[in-house]
């Protein structure tokens, strides 16, 4: 095998670990807020104010839902536009149409009923923002991380951009990132009224049932 079929092997693997990481990123997200779920309704609490609803709670609003909508809505987005954005054609081969919706469709739908079904107690919006900032340039490392140290970019949309637009790209996507982090916040304090941020009345309440359970 000549060195022209090598290099080309070596960045077709890396490629297809890269078009994965964003919905393996967000999998894992789910997954996590998810397994914990089962447990902390278990967890005998007045208000539901353990620390393992809390931290269920906190990864819920600052990374599974802005993770979640973001990665579907943008990979979308490009796809409709044109797939080989997201994917080259050879990639899409390999990837079936349902594995699609399943990493890029069913996270909205998990993340929307959830919000249905659970007052989740959300953090502070400047904490919340200061942790999505910081997952979203965590983020932008690794994509920069990967273009210098292996030469290749994650995504193909990249290749097609000028350093101009590639910056473009990311504010926006840093905007529509934080965005959703305040329409899934809002979107919470809508369905269940002050509840996600009553953390206070939340602790008096619980320390009022242990009390009551004391007498």
């Amino acid at each position: 095998m000549n060195r022209a079929t090598r290099v080309p092997c070596q960045k077709s693997g890396f490629f297809v670990a890269g078009t994965r990481l964003t919905p393996t990123r967000s999998q894992c997200l789910h997954q996590l807020a998810r397994k914990e779920k089962p447990l902390a309704a278990h967890v005998p609490s007045y208000w539901r104010r353990s620390r393992l609803h809390r931290i269920c709670d906190f990864v819920y609003a600052t990374a599974a839902f802005p993770v979640g909508m973001a990665s579907c809505l943008m990979f979308w987005a490009l796809y409709v536009a044109d797939p080989d954005l997201v994917m080259p054609a050879w990639v899409a081969k390999l990837v079936p149409n349902w594995l699609n919706h399943v990493s890029h469709t069913a996270p909205v739908a998990f993340v929307l009923v959830d919000t249905l079904l659970t007052c989740h107690h959300a953090p502070d919006r400047k904490v919340g923002s200061a942790v999505v900032a910081a997952l979203f340039f965590c983020y932008v490392g690794i994509i920069f991380a990967a273009r210098f140290l292996n030469g290749v970019w994650l995504y193909p949309i990249f290749d097609r951009l000028s350093n101009q637009q590639i910056a473009g790209l990311f504010s926006t996507a840093g905007a529509l990132f934080w965005f959703l982090y305040l329409i899934g916040d809002g979107l919470n304090m809508a369905l269940w009224g002050k509840a996600p941020h009553s953390v206070d009345d939340g602790i008096k309440q619980q320390q009022t049932g242990k009390k009551l359970r004391a007498d």
